[in-house]
């Protein structure tokens, strides 16, 4: 019995010493070493914010008071994210707003224009610059053919400053190359003027055509000139009826020329000839050195056949002739034709 009273005497004191601290603990679940983070009320239980701490003897090593501030164990790998209170939406302006948006608006629409404006004027400046440039060509190539003064202001008055700028440009660079071309034209036209074949040695590439040209114009000139030449050589020697022997024979042209003016020279002779002989004889008779020679029987023939007054003087002869109780007596007129005349009288009678 005493032995039972004495037992329950010490239950009863460790039940009132273990009250306090159940009673002093403050709430929430404690982790698997029996402790955990104080987070509400802390002050109350004498803790700080965020202090770790064990419940009931926990493993602080104590004999399991109700609270005992122990340093944490460290922090799980993984942290609990806190997501901050959603921040209050300042209060807009509408009015203000509007007014924004419409400058916006307006100031992009002025921008636009604006850009607008500078394209059609870098479009225009193009234009300008690329008739310029054409037209600057053109001009100078006249001026110089024409023979003007070189003079580019008297094409732009009134003209854009793109333009005016161009035309310049092109017009000078157009006007040294006319001069440039006109110089080796003038080179090779002395040239082909004093010799056959053209000599490129001294004539750059760039040139060698318009030098071909005016090689071509000289040498054109020069041919003409030989060929009258050997013309008139060759007419001089046919009026004497000289041996033929043409002065130039560098061209087949050369020598042909020569025949023509010999021809025409030697023609001009024996219809001379034989328009001579008409004075005297009633009928042609062609010489004998002419008889084996086609054209100077022909040109003799003719000769004496365009003598008008010798056939005047034949017709009244012989129309005399056939007249009966005439006489052979010359007319005063025809006095200088006195042989043909009678020759004429002659073959009247004959013919009665």
């Amino acid at each position: 019995m005493g032995k039972k009273v004495c037992i329950g005497f010490f239950g009863l004191l460790i039940f009132l010493l273990l009250i306090p601290s159940q009673s002093s603990a403050h709430p929430g679940r404690t982790d698997a070493n029996g402790g955990h983070t104080c987070r509400t009320n802390c002050e109350k239980w004498g803790l700080e914010y965020g202090e770790y701490h064990y419940h009931n003897g926990g493993n602080s090593g104590g004999s399991g008071g109700a609270m005992k501030k122990e340093t944490p164990p460290p922090a799980p790998a993984t942290t609990e994210k806190v997501t901050p209170p959603p921040a209050q939406a300042p209060k807009v302006d509408q009015k203000k707003l509007e007014e924004q948006r419409k400058q916006e608006e307006l100031e992009r629409k002025r921008a636009e224009e604006e850009e607008k404006a500078r394209q059609k004027a870098r479009q225009k400046a193009i234009k300008d610059r690329g008739l310029g440039e054409k037209e600057g060509a053109e001009k100078a190539k006249d001026d110089f053919e024409n023979e003007e003064e070189k003079d580019p202001d008297k094409h732009i008055k009134g003209k854009s400053p793109h333009y005016a700028k161009a035309f310049k440009k092109s017009y000078a660079a157009a006007w040294k190359e006319k001069e440039e071309q006109k110089e080796y034209f003038d080179q090779g036209y002395e040239q082909g003027l004093s010799q056959e074949k053209m000599d490129l040695k001294e004539v750059p590439k760039k040139r060698q055509g318009v030098f071909e040209e005016g090689f071509k114009k000289g040498n054109k000139e020069r041919v003409k000139k030989i060929k009258k030449e050997q013309y008139e050589l060759g007419k001089k020697h046919g009026l004497k009826k000289k041996e033929i022997k043409p002065g130039n024979k560098d061209r087949k042209q050369y020598v042909e020329a020569y025949n023509d003016g010999y021809k025409a020279g030697i023609k001009k002779t024996i219809t001379k000839e034989g328009k001579k002989s008409a004075n005297t004889n009633y009928s042609v008779k062609i010489p004998k050195q002419y008889k084996d020679h086609k054209d100077y029987s022909k040109w003799y023939k003719e000769g004496f056949d365009s003598n008008k007054k010798a056939a005047e003087v034949r017709k009244a002869g012989f129309k005399k002739g056939k007249k009966f109780f005439s006489t052979s007596w010359v007319p005063k007129k025809y006095k200088e034709y006195k042989g043909l005349y009678k020759a004429a009288y002659k073959q009247g009678k004959l013919a009665k």
